[in-house]
This record gives C-alpha cells, sequence and structure tokens, in this order.
C-alpha cells in the first residue's frame, strides 16, 4: 500500500476540510419503488451505454445531478463527485500489513448534464480501480499529488465537489447489543460538507 508521507506541512488537507462552518445533517429516504424508476430512467434515455445500474450508482448520480443544479455549473464552475472506493474487493493482490478499512477516494469530473451520462462517469471511474490502478497507488507521491490538484481547484473556487459514502447492505440492522436491534442507523457526526452516506432503509429495498 502506499508508503507513510508526512502530510504534517502540507496545508491543503486542513484548508479543504476543516473548516469552522456550521453544518447541517439531513436524512432522505428512497423507497423501493424510487431506485427502480431511476434505473429506468437511466437506461431508457437516449444515447444511454449504462446497463442494469446499481442503486448506489442511480442515488448517487440523481444527488450530484441536483447538486450541479443547485451550486449552478457554468464555465467558472465545476461540479465534481468523488465516492469512497473499497480495494479489498477490487484487487488479487496481497495487502500486507494493512487491516481494517482499506479505501481510496475516486474523483469523477461529470461528462454532461444529462442523468444517464452522470452514472456512466460514476460507474466507468469506480471500474478504473483495478490490480493496475492499485499498484500505481502504491506509491504514494503519485496518489496525493493526484488527488492534491483536485484540492487546489476547490480553494481557487474553481471546483465544488460532492462525496458519497456506501454503507449500502451492510448488516447495520443486524446488531443486538442484548437491548434489541436498531430501529434507525445513521453515522456519528461527520464535519465535512456536502457528503452524503448510503445506508439500506431498515426493510432492506430502499436506500
Amino acid at each position: 500500500m502506499p508508503p507513510p508521507r508526512d502530510l504534517s506541512t502540507s496545508g491543503f488537507l486542513s484548508s479543504v476540510y476543516i473548516k469552522k462552518e456550521n453544518l447541517v445533517t439531513k436524512w432522505f429516504v428512497f423507497d423501493k419503488e424510487k431506485p427502480a424508476v431511476l434505473k429506468e430512467a437511466t437506461t431508457a434515455s437516449a444515447g444511454s451505454i449504462v446497463k442494469d445500474p446499481t442503486r448506489v450508482e442511480v442515488a448517487s448520480a440523481f444527488i450530484w445531478k441536483h447538486f450541479m443544479e443547485i451550486m449552478g455549473q457554468s464555465d467558472n464552475l465545476t461540479c465534481a463527485a468523488w465516492h469512497i472506493v473499497n480495494l479489498r474487493s477490487r484487487t488479487s493482490l496481497p495487502l500486507e500489513n494493512v487491516f481494517g478499512n482499506c479505501i481510496l477516494k475516486q474523483f469523477f469530473l461529470p461528462g454532461g448534464p444529462e442523468f444517464h451520462e452522470l452514472v456512466s462517469r460514476l460507474r466507468n471511474g469506480i471500474r478504473t480501480i483495478n490490480d493496475e490502478y492499485i499498484l500505481r497507488a502504491r506509491n504514494g507521491n503519485n496518489y496525493l499529488n493526484g488527488i492534491s490538484k483536485y484540492f487546489d481547484l476547490i480553494l481557487k473556487g474553481e471546483l465544488e465537489a460532492c462525496g458519497f459514502n456506501s454503507w449500502y447492505r451492510f448488516p447495520v440492522y443486524e446488531v443486538d447489543y442484548e437491548w434489541g436491534r436498531p430501529v434507525w442507523v445513521c453515522p456519528t457526526s461527520c464535519p465535512e460538507k456536502n457528503v452524503t452516506f448510503l445506508l439500506s432503509t431498515k426493510d432492506g429495498d430502499g436506500i
């Protein structure tokens, strides 16, 4: 995995992520019918090349599209998205000296304003993370230098980004600490704006 790198003198991470702002958390529910409608809208669109999109893909693209509309995508401002990607299921390489989560943050630039184009960009971007990609990422400089380019654009006001972290299908509602299974599960405080956590609803049919 990427070798350790001293980031104590690097200001771009704190400049982008650590800001004193009043943040608001909101909860939105896609019932079991909504993902099906979005999947149908994706595959039925003229020019769509995405076959059988996933619920996570269409939910992420739906939120990304509306984020772009709110922020006002223009020639002077690009509205990107990023997705946390689990490496363990995407590589056959031995992950030596690694335990717990093993993730990368993958950025995506919109390929076009149409919904099916955003779904396609998310799918293709995530699928680029394979053994070859991870081998390149083991050079920590390559990965961090690449991601810092996006942070530089954010600091210049030329890019806004919304992020996604999928916990979909995690069996969080099956956990029982002897006081019963939970009624509602959510992440703890996340002091980072424009980030969406995608979780299954308790019945497992929605997001």
